[in-house]
């Protein structure tokens, strides 16, 4: 396997393990599902690199959304309601992105500043 197909391995787990993630600022969770998964790592522009780097965020995307009681941004997008948090987690500067569909609140997507 591929340096990248182990990451991906490593971190599907995980993103399956973290399910409901109980967020302060929204109270309510958010769900881990394949809709943030498949935007970190099957958008056809990511390359590699990006999908590594964005996939090794993800326990400090959970960190983040465990303990923000702000919310930084709401946007409307595409027919969804969108939050971004922005916080400093384990030294870096992070944006979380949290999609709101029919279903409950959605981890969306992860990035560094």
């Amino acid at each position: 396997k591929s340096k990248l197909q182990r990451t991906k391995d490593k971190y599907f787990i995980l993103n399956q393990k973290y399910k409901n993630v109980y967020c302060p600022a929204l109270r309510t969770n958010v769900l881990f599902t394949r809709l943030g998964w498949d935007h970190l790592c099957v958008r056809k522009w990511r390359t590699k690199k990006e999908q590594e780097k964005r996939l090794k965020l993800l326990p400090l995307a959970k960190k983040l959304l465990e303990t923000t009681t702000t919310i930084q941004r709401t946007r409307f997008q595409d027919g969804f309601v969108t939050y971004e948090f922005n916080a400093v987690v384990g030294g870096t500067r992070l944006v979380v992105v949290v999609s709101k569909t029919k279903t409950g609140y959605v981890f969306f997507s992860v990035f560094a500043e």
